[in-house]
């Protein structure tokens, strides 16, 4: 069973106006952004800069990055 909660908003008709909540994330967008600025301008090592940071999973920045390669299109996303 998902760990997301349904709600439903301002609607009488059964669907209508549902939304499905998910967990909260621990790193705020800003933070994830220089981490990634961090390692590719500045040419840090990501452990380093996840531990400056307190990111406690370096694998976390990695995954950001790979993220910010697909949306600057440097990486197509898809693993064939």
């Amino acid at each position: 069973m998902s760990n997301r909660r349904r709600i439903t908003v301002g609607s009488s008709w059964p669907g209508e106006g549902d939304c499905v909540l998910g967990r909260p994330r621990k790193h705020s967008d800003g933070l994830r952004r220089r981490a990634v600025d961090e390692v590719l301008e500045r040419g840090c090592k990501v452990p380093e800069v996840a531990g400056q940071l307190g990111i406690v999973s370096p694998e976390s920045l990695r995954r950001w990055m790979k993220q910010a390669d697909i949306d600057r299109g440097v990486e197509g996303g898809s693993d064939n």
